[in-house]
């Protein structure tokens, strides 16, 4: 097992302040390392061995930081160079300064004549003349969802933007919004009954509520069940799930399981 190894499997990090009981006070240390899961160590032996690579160890953590560092610096220079982003940034952060500003004024009853005018930006025209740092700020705020398959798609278009490949980046993001359209859509579809398509479909959906509810009540509702979103939204179409109470406990959406509740708040994101 190598040093960076031996670390992660037991939490082995750099200690920075140690308390000095002479002066009654944190001070900094060198060379000082901690293990988080101490008791894995034991439990396997390794105390005497981590004692003895202390230093190799230590070399390991440090390097695997620098490298880290490094990393970092070079992204954010990548961001940094960003034509037009760093313009839209500074004209967002003080228009948000100014509305707290303001905010705060009519919280206090107190008179806005001294408070500077509001600043003016045309963010739409920027995001227009500036398409890399619009395309980074859309993928940015992708990267931020709750969703796992939204921020997944806003981290990869984010990497793809930073490393130069703008079109790329910006078909994955459309992709992703013409796919979550089309649930949408879906979602909201109203049959039409004069369709040989939709009766069937709806025939199928009655058989496939009628399927749920019979398995439903033989369930014990303290059981976990799962069902795919499909299933969900019959079931609610049904009346037998609402907002304030569900027999079924997990929801898969996408591959992703929600509670009843993240359920709601994960639909209006859409």
């Amino acid at each position: 097992m190598t040093a960076l190894e031996l670390a992660k499997k037991y939490g082995i990090y750099l200690v920075r302040d140690q308390w000095n009981k002479t002066t009654g006070r944190y001070e900094k240390v060198e060379n000082v390392i901690g293990v988080a899961n101490i008791g894995t160590a034991k439990r396997d032996g390794m105390v005497e061995e981590i004692k003895v690579r202390k230093a190799e160890i230590i070399e390991a953590i440090k390097n695997e930081k620098a490298e880290e560092k490094k990393a970092r610096d070079e992204r954010q220079a990548k961001i940094d160079a960003i034509e037009g982003l760093a313009e839209i940034l500074a004209a967002e952060s003080r228009l948000i300064d100014w509305n707290l500003k303001f905010d705060k004024i009519m919280e206090n009853g107190e008179s806005a004549a001294f408070l500077s005018s509001k600043p003016s930006y045309n963010f739409e025209e920027a995001l227009k003349k500036y398409p890399r740092a619009a395309a980074y700020l859309k993928a940015e705020k992708l990267a931020k969802s709750k969703d796992e398959k939204l921020a997944e798609v806003g981290k990869k278009a984010l990497d793809l933007i930073l490393d130069g490949d703008l079109e790329a980046a910006e078909k994955l993001m459309n992709e992703e919004k013409e796919a979550r359209d089309k649930r949408n859509e879906e979602k909201t579809r109203v049959f039409d009954l004069t369709s040989t398509e939709d009766v069937d479909a709806l025939e199928s959906r009655w058989d496939r509520e009628r399927e749920l509810l019979e398995i439903m009540s033989k369930e014990n509702d303290r059981v976990e069940k799962r069902v795919s979103y499909e299933d969900f939204q019959i079931l609610r179409n049904a009346g037998e799930i609402s907002n304030k109470h569900a027999r079924l406990q997990r929801v898969d959406v996408f591959g992703h399981f929600y509670t009843v509740k993240e359920f709601f708040d994960f639909q209006k994101n859409f």
